[in-house]
């Protein structure tokens, strides 16, 4: 799990002695999830941050090589906003359904405790104090 941008990033790792994106097929030299790739595979190495648009990883092999053309650039230019956007929205969705999630389990916890007899409940005790000492 990758904080660096501010968001919670998962991050796929490379093959030891590797480099590069680990979905990138080099020998045949194509993506295996080119047809779903994730929105920020579609930007990089452009990143947006709510103002600005930057560079991302200034170790792309592909920064300097050829041309692009404004589509192009027009497209990962909204890629790259279209993910931090999704980001920002999943940062304020997140926390809500969690607590929702921890409300239920709470809920179901208090409803199984009534369901305990009197001796569940004791074994239950017996067991949380072992796990103290």
């Amino acid at each position: 799990m990758d904080m660096s941008q501010g968001f919670p990033q998962l991050v796929l790792e490379t093959k030891e002695g590797e480099t590069g994106c680990p979905m990138y097929d080099s020998e045949n030299k194509n993506c295996q999830v080119y047809h779903d790739m994730p929105l920020n595979c579609q930007a990089y190495p452009l990143g947006f941050n709510g103002e600005k648009y930057f560079v991302t990883d200034k170790a792309c092999q592909g920064l300097g090589q050829g041309e692009m053309t404004a589509d192009q650039l027009r497209t990962q230019r909204d890629a790259a906003k279209v993910d931090y956007e999704a980001k920002v929205e999943s940062n304020t969705i997140v926390p809500l359904i969690y607590s929702v999630i921890m409300g239920d389990l709470v809920d179901q916890s208090r409803k199984a405790m009534e369901n305990m007899s009197d001796e569940q409940k004791d074994q239950l005790q017996d067991i949380m104090k072992e796990e103290k000492d």
